[in-house]
Formats: C-alpha cells, structure tokens, sequence
C-alpha cells in the first residue's frame, strides 16, 4: 500500500510540473498587441515593387523624352520659321486702292497689307518670313491671324491664316482656301459669284483678268 500510495503521489507531481510547463510555453507565445503589429509590419517588410515611369512624346510620339525637348518639334520650328509662301500672279504689283479685295487663282495663301480688319492678329517677332511674288520679289510677313472678309450683301468670312504683308501691294484672297473650305464659284457675264452649300455670299466683278471683291 506504502508502495502505491508514492507512485500516486509521483505520477500528481509530474502531471502538475507538466502543467506548468505548458502554462510557461504558451505565455512566451502571446498574441501581438496593435502596437507590435506595427512594428512587426515595419520590419517585415516586403520586396518594394519599382514601377519605372515611362514619358512619351507627343509629337513625335517615341519614348524617352517629353515634347517640349523634342529634337523633331525644335526642327520643324526652325523649318517653319524659314518658310517661304508664295503668290504667283505678278499682276500684284500693280497700285490700286487700298481698302480693295481681289480673288487670286494663283495665290497660295490670303494676304492683306492692311492691319484694320483683323480680328487676331499674332506679330512675328524674331522670326524671318518672306512673302514671294511672281517677280521673285519678296515682301516680309509682319503677322498672322484671323481676317473678317465682309461682302457688300452683309455676309462675312472668318478667314483664319491671314498673312499681315504690309509691302503688298493688293489685299488678296486665295481660291484655292475658299476652295478648302467647301466654296462652290460661279463665272458669266464678268461677274462672280460666291456660295458655300447652295448659299450665295457675294459677287465680285472681273478687272484686268482679276475679280475684285465688292465689300
């Protein structure tokens, strides 16, 4: 009985020492509070993922640089700058009146040595222009803008454009522009005449083998 009675005792004595030692491993294993968490997360952190920004240029519309440090746009500025836009007819040169309109076949743009009239009108400053006749003579162009062409019948055009050539000696109009812009002319009799989609604008009549304007 003696025997018995201290094997029980041992076998309590293991199951508590047993108990405690989980009690000891589980207290070291504690839940994280909210603030180990954050610097847990600090510390444990990641691979960061490197998103590499790519620029893309507008104009040119290649990688690697962004439009303003474009090496194609600053070469088309400088193509630009220099262009030469030319009026073929050399019956220009002839004096006439100067608040006078004339349609000219041959002019590749419209142009006016008369700054009244514009409603914009952008200088060009710093950058050489030429406006060439059919002489080869040249006549530099001092601005470009928006031009209100006004007929006698109250009708108007907003010519967008303009060529500001103070030198010139006639204010131009170019059918080949009003032909751009959807135009439709009618010849007979020295007179012509101006429509746009079956609506009529005005007339002009014929002078030297040019149309004047009436406005």
């Amino acid at each position: 009985m003696l025997i018995q009675e201290e094997a029980r005792l041992k076998k309590m004595k293991d199951q508590v020492a047993l108990i405690a030692g989980l009690n000891k491993v589980s207290s070291s294993f504690k839940k994280p509070s909210g603030k180990d968490k954050k610097k847990d997360k600090g510390i444990f952190k990641g691979p960061e993922s490197k998103i590499r920004k790519v620029v893309k240029c507008f104009f040119c519309k290649k990688e690697g640089h962004i439009k303003k440090e474009c090496p194609r746009r600053k070469a088309w500025f400088d193509k630009k700058g220099t262009q030469h836009l030319f009026v073929c007819s050399e019956l220009n040169l002839v004096e006439v009146p100067g608040n006078t309109w004339w349609l000219d076949s041959g002019a590749s743009t419209h142009v006016s040595h008369i700054e009244q009239g514009f409603s914009t009108i952008q200088p060009l400053k710093g950058i050489d222009r030429y406006l060439f006749m059919g002489n080869r003579m040249k006549a530099r162009i001092e601005g470009i803008g928006t031009y209100i062409l006004i007929f006698d019948t109250s009708c108007f055009i907003d010519l967008e454009n303009f060529l500001y050539v103070p030198e010139c000696a006639r204010n131009l109009v170019s059918v080949s522009r009003l032909d751009d812009l959807g135009f439709d002319f009618k010849i007979g009799h020295g007179v012509f005449s101006l429509y746009r989609k079956d609506y009529f604008y005005g007339n002009g009549t014929l002078v030297d083998s040019l149309v004047q304007v009436l406005s």
